[in-house]
């Protein structure tokens, strides 16, 4: 009988995971830029995302989203939990010309 190998591990670098993450959530409705960012030790991961939201979009449109595209990268990744801070800001209105 032949030992299997054990399966190869691959390994991710948290720059490839803020990458990813910052374009899922470039990719919701609503959200006109973000930038996600991963600190702390890599037995206890964090996250902090900065979200900037189109005019007329409330944040409650863009929950969902945001916890499905965390929690897809948490899995991703392999990590039991990941806390996780969310700074929201919200892009002006371009100027109007009045004629």
């Amino acid at each position: 009988m032949t030992a299997r190998p054990p399966p190869l591990a691959v390994t991710v670098s948290n720059h490839a995971l803020s990458d990813a993450l910052t374009t899922d959530l470039n990719m919701l409705p609503g959200v006109r830029g973000s930038h996600a960012l991963f600190y702390g030790k890599h037995t206890r991961p964090q996250a902090r995302i900065g979200l900037t939201l189109g005019p007329g979009t409330s944040p409650e449109k863009i929950l969902e989203g945001l916890h499905d595209a965390v929690e897809r990268t948490r899995r991703s990744a392999g990590w039991d939990n990941l806390p996780t801070r969310v700074d929201l800001s919200v892009a002006r209105h371009s100027p109007h010309r009045v004629e």
